[in-house]
């Protein structure tokens, strides 16, 4: 399953890799659960209301979460920093 990433999430995953690289793993460590199981497993998957209704969120860190939604062929990372 590929990955596709928005221009924010891009951004966000390089500062990931740059500042904080145990986070920037545990980033990965969370799509190959995706892969796997899109809606369970680690991270605490929460499904997202209103605005961003289809799309789900996944703990990162304490006050960041990686916010993506799952389509036949891809999965589509919104952002990978901040609360939604």
């Amino acid at each position: 399953m590929k990955i596709h990433w928005s221009r924010r999430a891009v951004i966000e995953r390089e500062y990931w890799k740059e500042h904080n690289p145990k986070v920037y793993d545990k980033l990965y460590q969370l799509l190959g659960a995706i892969k796997e199981n899109p809606y369970q497993g680690l991270g605490k998957p929460e499904a997202l209301k209103f605005d961003l209704s289809g799309y789900w969120s996944r703990r990162l860190t304490r006050q960041d979460r990686l916010v993506y939604r799952v389509t036949d062929q891809a999965i589509e990372v919104l952002s990978c920093k901040y609360h939604y």
